[in-house]
């Protein structure tokens, strides 16, 4: 390819794609110079050797499949076709096999269920006036009852806040001030949505002790109308993910809870499971969670009815 036609081809990959990629390619390519081997074009003997390779490393399987995935983008870069990763047996029971051997302790995320929410609730709350208490449990209830990855209610880092794709004030809005049944949050950006064509997520009343409406606009009420990110400390720090993260984890700690083991993703894990487990079926648990965003905006803006469907299953699924 000529530079332009690469960076272009590149640019296709999301920033946090191509670091990834970058680190595969990088070990790919120092593997089988080591090995002897010519790395390209490849062959499931050749990936099956490399997967064994990260395995000694030991490299976790999912980080193994993001590298064989920037085998294949450096393959079709290359111009030599999609090598059919997908297609090879051998490699996918291998694949299998260092899952299946992963040793104890290996990084797990357990959901957050709807009994969990009530001992944070407890547990952060316990102090009506501390508006940091109430920011914390108003961004748990977004992320549980939103379906939500933590990344996409908190700023996912510390370096800088882009108002592009970050969750701000303006972009939560509530049906009554009086009597709210429902809050509208826009969301501008997603993992699913590297494009930022975003969507607007409905969250419903539960008439229940957790309850995301309650949450969201008690917080909004401490917060104040200033613009900017919606979550913020009180000294004017935004949330980050990884703060977020910390003090769930610290707070599930202090309940007698293993909290290294939860994570961010907990509290979207955890409201599929409780949605599943509840008889929800899986189409509309894909549908709430985004996982199809066309069939999620349908769904709304069929009719009002529609909208208030929708709130009274999270009011089932969560309550």
């Amino acid at each position: 390819m000529v530079p332009v036609v690469f960076d272009l081809f590149e640019a296709g990959l999301a920033p946090s794609t191509r670091k990834v990629y970058r680190s595969g390619g990088e070990s790919y390519n120092k593997f089988c110079v080591e090995a002897g081997l010519t790395g390209f074009p490849t062959s499931e003997r050749i990936l099956m050797l490399f997967v064994a390779h990260l395995h000694q490393r030991g490299l976790a399987s999912g980080t193994m499949k993001s590298y064989l995935a920037a085998v294949r983008f450096r393959h079709i870069s290359k111009g030599l076709g999609n090598p059919g990763i997908s297609m090879m047996p051998q490699l996918e029971y291998l694949l299998k096999g260092v899952k299946r051997l992963a040793p104890a302790g290996t990084r797990c995320r357990l959901p957050i269920t709807p009994a969990i929410m009530t001992k944070l609730k407890d547990h952060w709350l316990k102090a009506p006036v501390d508006r940091n208490a109430k920011m914390l449990w108003a961004a748990a209830c977004l992320c549980f009852f939103g379906f939500l990855r933590s990344g996409e209610a908190v700023a996912p880092s510390a370096k800088h806040f882009d108002p592009g794709a970050q969750l701000c004030y303006d972009d939560v809005l509530v049906d009554s001030r009086t009597a709210p049944s429902f809050v509208q949050v826009r969301l501008k950006a997603s993992k699913t949505d590297p494009f930022r064509q975003g969507f607007t997520l409905y969250l419903g009343v539960t008439e229940a002790g957790v309850c995301p409406v309650v949450a969201v606009l008690n917080f909004m009420v401490v917060r104040g109308a200033a613009k900017g990110p919606l979550f913020v400390w009180e000294n004017g720090q935004y949330l980050t993910r990884d703060r977020f993260v910390s003090e769930v984890r610290a707070a599930l700690s202090a309940l007698g809870f293993p909290a290294k083991s939860y994570a961010g993703h907990s509290f979207r894990i955890g409201a599929a499971t409780t949605a599943a487990q509840r008889g929800v079926q899986d189409s509309l648990i894909k549908t709430l969670g985004r996982w199809e965003s066309s069939a999620y905006m349908t769904y709304i803006r069929t009719a009002p009815e529609t909208l208030r469907k929708v709130a009274r299953t999270l009011v089932t699924v969560q309550s």
